[in-house]
């Protein structure tokens, strides 16, 4: 009979600043995406845009959080928490009469667009902030460094 030792010897190291980089990078540019395939579709679909930009924004903050100060997680969690009542109380869309056309049916808010918008871009950059203060980004006093050294 024969036996063969396969002891498998390699070792593989998890890099869990490495892998954060690059779901960060990716979150963001996902985020990027959406702002720019929103700018060409209807007002209809905007709602489902800024929703889906504020859950990655979402996921970009909860996978920085456990480096955050505790201040800086409180002031997070509490722009998040604008912004989920901002969507509550401005709404996308209802149902209604069209001034226009004089006939009932969904009506859409370019306005509850523009200001979910711009609070979906203030927390963007709160958390851009953080990520600089937390060295999530490459350094930008020395472009050879960053976050996987």
């Amino acid at each position: 009979m024969i036996t063969e030792d396969y002891t498998n010897t390699k070792q593989s190291g998890y890099d869990q600043k490495a892998f954060l980089q690059i779901r960060l990078h990716e979150l963001l540019s996902t985020i990027d995406k959406l702002h720019f395939e929103s700018a060409r579709m209807p007002l209809s679909m905007q709602g489902a845009y800024m929703r889906t930009i504020f859950q990655n924004l979402s996921s970009v903050f909860s996978t920085i959080y456990s480096k955050l100060t505790a201040p800086e997680q409180k002031k997070a969690k509490e722009e998040r928490k604008k912004i989920i009542t901002l969507f509550q109380t401005t709404p996308f869309s209802r149902r209604g009469i069209d001034a226009k056309t004089k006939k009932y049916g969904t009506l859409y808010s370019h306005q509850a667009v523009l200001i979910s918008s711009e609070a979906l871009f203030g927390f963007r950059f709160m958390l851009e902030d953080m990520m600089d203060k937390h060295g999530f980004n490459p350094s930008k006093k020395d472009n050879s460094t960053s976050i996987v050294d």
